[in-house]
């Protein structure tokens, strides 16, 4: 069995990320702020409940904090 380093995803300020909660459920947002190598703000452009996109949300257009298991780079 084989084992591979996985390399860092470096991550900036107004990339795009996913917050994601499971595959079918994540959140969509342009990073606004980043500390010690965290994205610890993002601006919600998009959120994706069951691979349907939800536009009634009042989150839409706010800046929050990740939410969810894990983020990634979009």
């Amino acid at each position: 069995m084989s084992c591979e380093l996985l390399k860092p995803i470096i991550i900036n300020v107004c990339d795009l990320i996913q917050d994601i909660e499971d595959g079918d459920c994540y959140f969509v947002g342009k990073v606004t702020e980043i500390k010690n190598n965290i994205v610890t703000k993002y601006k919600l452009i998009s959120i994706i409940w069951n691979g349907e996109e939800d536009t009634e949300s009042e989150d839409l257009n706010t800046e929050i904090e990740p939410r969810w298991w894990y983020y990634t780079k979009k």
